[in-house]
């Protein structure tokens, strides 16, 4: 149930038909979004939450609990992280509220559940933990189009939570081996840490086998003088 609570009173306002395991608020306070462990993604009007909310379509919904809800900072989006009860393995969800239909693929590839799902600050970078030890990164556009992720996996147990700092540039892991952890996730800045630690470039025969012909990606110095 829903509850409306004034210091020690509190009022029935909707009865949830599922088991919520997740909720999420939309940025304006309008928009309650519920996850359940059944599948059901339920949004509620908070203007008038007697109405019957809206649900999120999913084929085979019962084989999709949901774990994590969150909107993005602009409240375009809701992000849904949850795992596969057949195969065990996580997936991450982008819902689009005013298209009502899923924003790009659906992000997999964690071989465990998804514990947590965050975006950054301007919403251009999405990022998911997991019990498989690993923290996925994904970047996308207006179009949809998510490059292949980031993987963080330096942890030694679940991760079970992560936050984005204000500029984006930074994100926090909180994870069952004890440690939390920081992580530059602002490109020039890893390549920066990284050229801190080489002490050559790659060569050109090297940068032909990672990057094709040299016509097609001419060679550069991905560290400046080294």
């Amino acid at each position: 149930k829903i509850l409306t609570s004034d210091f020690a009173t509190e009022s029935e306002v909707t009865t949830v038909p599922t088991a919520v395991k997740t909720l999420a608020v939309s940025t304006d306070g309008k928009i309650l979004a519920a996850g359940a462990t059944d599948g059901h993604i339920l949004i509620y009007d908070l203007d008038d939450p007697t109405k019957a909310p809206t649900e999120i379509e999913r084929d085979d919904l019962m084989q999709f609990p949901v774990n994590d809800l969150h909107f993005s900072h602009s409240g375009t989006y809701l992000g849904v992280g949850g795992f596969d009860r057949n195969t065990g393995m996580g997936y991450v969800m982008i819902w689009d509220m005013q298209q009502k239909a899923i924003f790009g693929p659906v992000l997999r590839g964690f071989t465990s559940s998804v514990t947590e799902r965050a975006c950054s600050p301007d919403d251009k970078i999405v990022a998911a933990s997991s019990r498989d030890n690993t923290v996925r990164i994904w970047q996308m556009d207006e179009d949809g189009i998510f490059d292949i992720p980031i993987v963080l996996d330096d942890h030694k147990d679940w991760v079970w939570d992560i936050a984005f700092d204000p500029t984006g540039k930074q994100l926090f892991t909180a994870s069952a081996d004890g440690l939390i952890r920081r992580f530059p996730i602002d490109i020039t800045e890893m390549a920066e840490q990284l050229c801190d630690r080489l002490d050559r470039n790659l060569t050109e025969f090297e940068w032909r086998q990672f990057f094709g012909k040299s016509n097609e990606i001419p060679y550069q110095e991905t560290c400046p003088g080294k």
